[in-house]
């Protein structure tokens, strides 16, 4: 028997291990939020609205180049994130997977974003 804080303990059994660990999910963390961090980039009703209003467009590739910087900044433990892409600006949530607005270099004059906690230029 091992003793913690003066309490004493009966060793652990396979059995005692086995009984933990029943129902338990056998993937890792970090393989859950790679799957989840796998998954496509979804547009929010508001990110589109402004996408179609400020002629935006997001072709296959630009699609394929957003969603691997969100990968790659969840995979930093990002929550909301500015992604520049070309000239557009993303800000998704990257958890959920939702690009939350978008604009145009043209768009935005003061340039000052709010409510993130990091960007990524891509090249």
């Amino acid at each position: 028997m091992s003793q913690v804080h003066g309490v004493s303990l009966p060793p652990r059994t396979e059995a005692a291990a086995s009984r933990k660990g029943k129902g338990a999910s056998t993937a890792s963390f970090k393989e859950c939020l790679r799957e989840s961090l796998g998954r496509e980039v979804r547009l929010s009703k508001h990110a589109s609205d402004r996408l179609g209003s400020r002629r935006i467009t997001l072709d296959a590739s630009r699609r394929e180049k957003l969603a691997d910087a969100v990968r790659k900044v969840g995979e930093k433990g990002a929550r909301d994130s500015l992604i520049v892409l070309d000239d557009i600006c993303f800000i998704v949530s990257v958890r959920k997977g939702v690009v939350v607005t978008a604009m145009n270099s043209e768009d935005g004059a003061e340039r000052i974003f709010t409510n993130i906690d990091s960007a990524y230029i891509v090249d």
